[in-house]
């Protein structure tokens, strides 16, 4: 009867171990994933960074473009007023 109650205690002793297994590489995985999504956290923050960075970088370039345009419009503006000019002095010649 001892046997019995022996390897009873012990088939339980292993049942719980096994648990207590079972729970550790379930809470070990847990972990994991939320390393992953803090890991993924960081790559979509690091993707957004980039992206900001590109659009800062794209607006600047149309800033520069509007600046060339703004100035190149009043070069043309500039060049009709001295085209008008000169045909008002040759018609009064």
């Amino acid at each position: 009867c001892v046997t019995r109650l022996e390897r009873h205690e012990e088939q339980i002793e292993e049942i719980l171990n096994h648990l207590d297994e079972l729970f550790l590489d379930r809470i070990e995985h847990m972990e994991d994933k939320i390393k992953g999504l803090g890991n993924g956290r960081v790559i979509i923050q690091q993707d957004f960074d980039k992206m900001e960075t590109k659009l800062k970088e794209a607006r600047a370039q149309i800033s520069r473009f509007q600046r060339k345009q703004i100035e190149h419009d009043d070069e043309i503006v500039l060049s009709n007023v001295r085209t008008s000019t000169i045909e008002m002095i040759i018609e009064d010649i």
